[in-house]
């Protein structure tokens, strides 16, 4: 387990203080309602990579005033990569939103205004997802929440997740271990401490996304034993994913389907119709219709 951990979590706001819809843009070939939790990977990866590079940065001058393995410590952390976390955790997010009629979402994740936005029943959602989590056991942990959208606040997570793990590095290289047991000890440290950024930087998202009102479903699972893991090609690469069966938690769950702005309306909803029958869903229950958006598509 980790020695140490944020010390506050007042920055895991829950979801009850927000609306009870939310919507996820896709392209049609995601409409067969299958929804999938990615793998430590977002639709932009620069999303986490900002977290952490924002992280490198405050651990680099909190490390200037400490003594050199402060330094080196900073210095390791610069040059690590996501995917390390793998050995000691995995990370799955689903990402929605609050905004089912977006102009920036058509055109970012929904085949170029083409696709469709598929509108939710919050609570409902949080309550498949929960039930679908009671199978995770010991290993796997969950929570839903709405991004934040705050640098000052990242970083004073940050900030704290610092003070608690650099005395470590100290202690490592206090104890006259031999040069093997002290890499060891090192390596643990900073995946842990890694770890520990990652999760928080799942939370939160740069200003410039905050139109997007995104809201998460989080798995976390260590990485022993390692939790069911599925794959499916995108753009020349396999992304790992489990799946979310949000029609568990009966009907009343997809309330709207809003085709895109840019779709032939015809085909688009006989599409919708055909998916929502294949999948068990009344046609009657959900509501289908289109973006009024004006839109050209690129």
């Amino acid at each position: 387990a980790c020695p140490w951990s944020c010390a506050s979590n007042s920055f895991l706001r829950r979801s009850s203080e927000y609306g009870r819809a939310i919507s996820a843009h896709v392209a049609d070939h995601r409409l067969p309602l299958l929804y999938t939790i990615r793998q430590n990977a977002l639709n932009d990866p620069s999303e986490l990579r900002h977290g952490l590079n924002l992280a490198a940065d405050t651990l680099e001058d909190a490390a200037k005033s400490g003594p050199e393995e402060y330094l080196k410590f900073a210095r390791d952390f610069r040059g690590w990569r996501e995917e390390e976390t793998e050995k000691s955790s995995h990370f799955f997010v689903c990402s929605f939103s609050m905004c089912g009629n977006d102009l920036g979402q058509w055109r970012a994740y929904a085949d170029n205004g083409r696709g469709y936005s598929l509108g939710f029943n919050r609570e409902a959602v949080e309550a498949a997802f929960i039930k679908n989590e009671e199978t995770l056991g010991p290993s796997g942990g969950a929570d839903y929440f709405p991004v934040t959208y705050d640098d000052n606040e990242l970083s004073d997570i940050h900030r704290q997740l610092i003070a608690n793990a650099l005395p470590y590095t100290s202690l490592i290289y206090v104890n006259n271990h031999v040069n093997d047991i002290r890499l060891g000890h090192w390596s643990t440290l900073l995946l842990l401490f890694a770890a520990q950024l990652l999760r928080a930087s799942v939370y939160f998202k740069h200003k410039a996304y905050e139109n997007e009102r995104e809201y998460r479903l989080l798995e976390v699972h260590t990485a022993n034993p390692q939790p069911e893991i599925k794959y499916r090609a995108r753009h020349y690469s396999l992304i790992k994913h489990r799946d979310f069966d949000w029609k568990a938690a009966g009907s009343g769950v997809l309330k709207t389907i809003i085709i895109g702005p840019a779709a032939d309306y015809g085909k688009s909803k006989r599409f919708a119709e055909d998916c929502l029958r294949e999948s068990g869903i009344g046609v009657a229950s959900v509501g289908i219709s289109q973006s009024r958006i004006p839109y050209k598509p690129a």
